[in-house]
């Protein structure tokens, strides 16, 4: 249990502690997203940023 979850469920802050757990796993969720992905995010990000488009850092 990471640290904010861990400290909530310490102090009997069964609300926080739930929060923490649901953030966690849409977190681990998002990183498992840009993992399989980060090839492609990564060309996208060049391909704007060559260009020097308003949107590359979007």
């Amino acid at each position: 249990m990471p640290g904010l979850a861990e400290a909530a469920n310490f102090v009997g802050d069964d609300q926080t502690h739930q929060i923490c757990e649901e953030i966690l796993t849409e977190e681990e969720a998002m990183a498992q997203w840009l993992a399989d992905h980060a090839g492609e995010v990564t060309r996208t990000f060049l391909k704007r940023e060559s260009t020097d488009a308003e949107t590359a850092k979007r």
